[in-house]
């Protein structure tokens, strides 16, 4: 029996077990001879099932607000971030089971092959790593990509973080070129391909800001001045407009700017954190992580003007997601 849990983290499933001192835990089976297509099993027995399948009943029961679009997320459901690929039935396959790493920041290659990534899985810092969708052939980018990985809009380059600035280099782990020198994080290709947003900061004191640069390291501009912290550009699919979050109103919310950094406007308004943004193919949605304190984190999509905003079912502990293209 499989139980998919809309709206409960990993760590809510254990807190209510604790309070049913009677519950006796049963083995985590993950299916692992029936290879990587599996749901999580239900980890307790009767009194406890009867609990969750009775709050399971408050999950959202409207049409699905991305409709069949596939996500691949990372989520830390089971306790750890592993990635998982959130199917057009709503089904949950975890692509990188069995790691006690944290595997996170997946995204899309353009043609939907491949899935970048990053991970401590090596046991010495985050790196940046490769996948097939349904989670074979992975293999490390190089020893330089730390992290934040970006494709370019054709799928030749992979934009990344190595230290602490942005590279860009073939998926193959060829033809590395470092665009800045310090203080940069975060990249996001324009779909143009011409520049590169991405997040300058400074240590002391500390300032985060959103900067684009072109992709042959010129012409570095500054979009936002703002005593916040803004983190995570990211561009709408017909570049005119960028997505990223911001502590300048005292919590972190979803904002969107014009390409040039003018028209600043929040779109967001919860009383806890709103991360993480990114847009449908179509430039129609905007999807971000939201972090509620009674349920933990979990996906929701939006309209880009921030009307309409809805629950992602069965994006429990997810803290980014990226749409196949």
């Amino acid at each position: 029996m499989s139980l998919q849990l809309h709206g409960y983290s990993g760590q809510r499933v254990e807190r209510l077990a604790r309070r049913l001192p009677t519950l006796r835990p049963m083995p985590d089976t993950r299916g692992k001879s029936g290879g990587r297509m599996h749901t999580r099993s239900l980890a307790y027995v009767t009194p406890l099932a009867f609990l969750l399948l009775s709050t399971c009943g408050k999950s959202p029961t409207a049409a699905d607000p991305v409709g069949k679009a596939v996500l691949v997320m990372s989520s830390n459901w089971t306790g750890q971030y592993d990635i998982w690929l959130r199917d057009s039935t709503d089904h949950l396959i975890d692509l990188t089971p069995g790691t006690e790493f944290f595997d996170v920041s997946p995204t899309w290659s353009p043609d939907g092959q491949h899935i970048a990534f990053a991970s401590n899985r090596g046991g010495n810092g985050y790196f940046v790593y490769l996948m097939n969708p349904d989670g074979s052939g992975v293999k490390k980018l190089s020893d330089t990509a730390n992290a934040g990985p970006a494709w370019s809009p054709d799928g030749l380059r992979i934009a990344f973080v190595g230290g602490t600035d942005i590279w860009t280099g073939n998926p193959d782990g060829s033809q590395f070129q470092r665009l800045t020198f310090g203080g940069a994080i975060s990249p996001s290709w324009s779909p143009d391909g011409q520049k590169i947003a991405f997040v300058c900061y400074d240590a002391t004191p500390p300032n985060a800001e959103i900067c684009t640069i072109t992709t042959a390291g010129l012409d570095t501009t500054n979009l936002t001045n703002d005593p916040g912290r803004d983190y995570a550009p990211q561009w709408s699919p017909d570049g005119q407009k960028i997505a990223f979050y911001s502590d300048r109103s005292g919590r972190f919310e979803i904002y969107v700017m014009n390409a040039d950094g003018s028209g600043q406007v929040r779109l967001t308004d919860f009383f806890t954190s709103s991360i993480n943004p990114t847009w449908s193919p179509d430039g129609r949605l905007i999807l971000f992580s939201e972090d509620d304190p009674n349920v933990g984190t979990r996906l929701y999509v939006m309209n880009p003007d921030g009307t309409d905003q809805r629950i992602i079912p069965n994006t429990s502990g997810a803290e980014s997601a990226s749409f196949r293209p």
